[in-house]
């Protein structure tokens, strides 16, 4: 779900079914003061990410091309769609970028895509049924080209600084065992400097894996990380300087951190 004003949310959720199911999933509006929630404009879609300053949209359409045959095990064909709107405008958006593949595993071309704040860049991960994520970058000004491809066998966790130009996503670094070596990478969109915590620094507190990332409006950047490797599993709260990637602290046990103002 996502912030498109101070009282409306946009949503997306499976009008069937006992599980939310991004392929059959559609868009719905709910207003916050009243409580009522409408369908938006019809529109399959699912995981939106809005940029309210600018009324744009992100979010992913899936299209149904077949449902497969008993020479491919009935693995439905779908378009993968990563699409832009705008929500002083009709219709579903233009589209960024399309995949067409047959659905054999959980596959994703454009997953959790995470809209910059003035709407120039959208983040995008590739998933597979395994533990891995591709993430993308695309400039929304031309839809040719990905400005920047990271490859990580990691969860997938991003996001962007308050006032645009900085996007942080989680990953692994470069090292003999980088399944255990979590780290976070930060690129700045306008110099193009792609930087990230040193290997070993974020594995020696208690981080095996990021989960999820957040800015706050100063700069600084909080990591929630899982760490797995004792046998049990904890998870544990850092916290860093946006500018000096090598100081972390440990604040502790939590998850699902925020910035509050």
């Amino acid at each position: 779900m996502t912030w498109t004003s101070a009282d409306q949310l946009l949503v997306s959720a499976s009008a069937k079914g006992k599980y939310s199911d991004p392929h059959t999933a559609r868009l719905y509006t709910v207003d916050v003061k009243t409580d009522s929630v409408k369908a938006f404009r019809g529109l399959a879609g699912a995981e939106p990410s809005a940029d309210p300053a600018s009324g744009q949209v992100a979010y992913v359409r899936f299209t149904k091309l077949d449902g497969g045959s008993s020479r491919n095990n009935h693995a439905p064909l779908y378009r993968d769609s990563l699409k832009l709107l705008d929500l002083d405008k009709g219709g579903a958006g233009r589209t960024l970028a399309s995949a067409q593949y047959r659905l054999f595993a959980d596959q994703r071309a454009f997953s959790q895509p995470r809209l910059a704040p003035g709407a120039q860049w959208v983040l995008a991960g590739e998933t597979g049924s395994d533990v891995r994520i591709t993430y993308t970058l695309y400039d929304t000004s031309d839809i040719a080209t990905p400005w920047l491809s990271v490859f990580a066998p990691a969860l997938q966790a991003a996001a962007w600084a308050p006032h645009g130009g900085k996007v942080a996503f989680g990953g692994v670094a470069a090292s003999s065992d980088a399944l255990s070596d979590a780290c976070v990478y930060v690129d700045d969109v306008t110099s193009g400097a792609l930087t990230r915590t040193p290997a070993g620094v974020l594995s020696g507190a208690s981080a095996g894996m990021i989960t999820g990332v957040a800015w706050s409006d100063d700069g600084r950047l909080v990591a929630d990380t899982l760490d797995s490797g004792t046998g049990t599993s904890n998870q544990h709260v850092l916290l860093m300087r946006g500018e000096d990637l090598s100081t972390v602290k440990d604040l502790g046990q939590g998850r699902l951190s925020v910035w509050v103002p």
